[in-house]
């Protein structure tokens, strides 16, 4: 018996071994998996699907899609409002002694006249046009999320890029310097300033790689992934003012708005109430049962209505208001970003013609300083000149880039309308 014992417990021992190597694997196998997925180079849709599911916004659809239901639901019933349950009795005991008794039991309920039952089904098509335009809007709001997010990221890169190249070249200048210090060609001195720059330079490859790394951690929170797509490059692109996401949400607010108004003159009289029940007259010993139906039409005499009608009204001029503002805006805003590109496009050429000229100063100031010509201050003076230009340079191809981004955006393009 106990060489069997022992022997199950062994078998118990193996079992719990594989289940862990084999979870173990699983997850290995699972984290390669996300691993991969996030350094995958997306695309411009990929992208889009990632920042939805953390766009904050997005619960909001939910919410049109029950108005949206809950009105449609209203404009299929005839029924305007609740239904009352109306019980009535009637009894001369305490007052007389004809044993005479009434009882009356129905329903009472609001109707729809036909033109407050097409109101209702206009404002419920009126939600289900919102909820497509709200979604477009969304997505517009992501672009210009992902844009930012790119173009962060990518600036963040090319300034950790230009400090290592400037590491780089400084390291060099240094070494160069300490050599001819020791062989007692240059003064001690040289070789102090030269590692004050080297050292200024190391700390500023320290906060562009932190800036990086902020940049990158927020481009992978809000789109799960860590890289760049292939080009993000974008061509100027052109939106039809009505078709711009912004727009065409204030132009549904007005419409809604609109439809609202008119619903609300169609409930100037009021819903007509519609009572159906049944009675029972009992005098001594004699009972007579009758059916019963009431309607109640109102006369459209509430002074109230000219107040409700007066402050949609007002509602629909303040949202008109908004909407011409958002419209002149787009058009000033998409001139001020041209004019910008003008710019750009323009100072591109002069900022090369400079890093050219700076990176030739640099050279004859090395060769120079070799020759005793110059002091080192003015050779890490000149070496820093050509630093800058070469970051202008590159900056501004990236401003460009950028540049054009933002106008798409402010055009109303969407991001991921292609596979790109």
């Amino acid at each position: 018996m106990p060489p069997r014992l022992l022997f199950t417990k062994s078998i118990l021992t193996l079992t719990a071994v594989l289940v862990v190597s084999i979870n173990s694997a699983s997850a290995v196998s699972q984290n390669t998996s996300l691993l991969a997925s996030i350094s995958t180079t997306p695309t411009f849709k990929q992208l889009m699907s990632g920042y939805r599911k953390n766009q904050p916004q997005q619960i909001t659809l939910s919410g049109f899609q029950q108005l949206h239901s809950a009105q449609q639901e209203q404009a299929d019933s005839w029924i305007a409002g609740d239904v009352n349950l109306v019980v009535h009795h009637e009894n001369d005991a305490l007052i007389d002694d004809n044993d005479t008794q009434n009882w009356q039991v129905g329903a009472e309920f609001p109707v729809w006249l036909p033109s407050q039952k097409q109101g209702a089904s206009e404002l419920a098509e009126a939600y289900q046009s919102n909820f497509v335009i709200e979604q477009a809007y969304l997505n517009w709001l992501a672009s210009g999320a992902i844009r930012e997010l790119i173009w962060d990221y990518q600036t963040a890169l090319a300034d950790v890029k230009i400090a290592q190249q400037t590491l780089e070249t400084s390291q060099k200048l240094f070494d160069s310097i300490e050599t001819q210090v020791r062989l007692g060609e240059r003064p001690l001195m040289d070789s102090v300033l030269a590692e004050q720059t080297l050292l200024s330079h190391q700390s500023a490859l320290i906060r562009q790689q932190s800036n990086l790394d902020i940049a990158k951690q927020a481009y992978q929170k809000w789109t799960g992934y860590t890289a760049l797509p292939q080009s993000i490059i974008e061509t100027p692109k052109e939106t039809d003012l009505g078709q711009h996401p912004e727009v065409a949400k204030l132009q549904a607010q007005v419409t809604v708005s609109n439809v609202g108004l008119r619903q609300i003159e169609s409930q100037q009289r009021g819903q007509p109430s519609l009572y159906l029940g049944a009675k029972q007259d009992q005098i001594q010993s004699q009972t007579e049962t009758s059916l019963v139906m009431e309607v109640a039409i109102p006369l459209g005499m509430d002074s109230s209505f000219a107040v409700k009608k007066a402050q949609q009204q007002l509602h629909i001029q303040q949202q008109r208001a908004t909407l011409q503002q958002a419209e002149s805006n787009v058009v000033l805003k998409k001139q001020q970003i041209k004019q910008r590109l003008t710019q750009l496009q323009q100072g591109i050429e002069l900022t090369n013609q400079q890093l050219n000229l700076a990176e030739k100063a640099l050279d004859m100031s090395l060769k120079a300083y070799q020759l005793g010509e110059v002091s080192v201050h003015n050779l890490l003076l000149v070496q820093q000149q050509a630093i800058n230009a070469k970051r202008e340079a590159v900056l501004a191809r990236h401003q460009l880039g950028q540049t054009i981004a933002n106008y798409n955006q402010i055009s109303g393009d969407i991001l991921g309308a292609t596979d790109r």
